[in-house]
């Protein structure tokens, strides 16, 4: 049987949310900030590694589409 990524990552994302309502101290804004910053994390590095992807395209002589 073949290991389902998406599908783990998925149940791992709901179990976070799920145990993150189920505490009594962690109030609904700071779990939504807490998503929020995630992405924002991401789209940062992710900027990061195509600007030096683009740098490096370049740099060979390739232009970008």
């Amino acid at each position: 049987m073949e290991f389902d990524y998406q599908k783990y990552s998925l149940e791992q994302l709901d179990n976070w949310i799920n145990d993150a309502l189920s505490s009594a101290d962690v109030p609904p804004q700071q779990i939504y900030k807490t998503i929020v910053n995630a992405v924002e994390e991401n789209v940062v590095c992710y900027q990061k590694q195509l600007d030096s992807c683009k740098e490096l395209l370049s740099l060979l002589g390739q232009s970008v589409d």
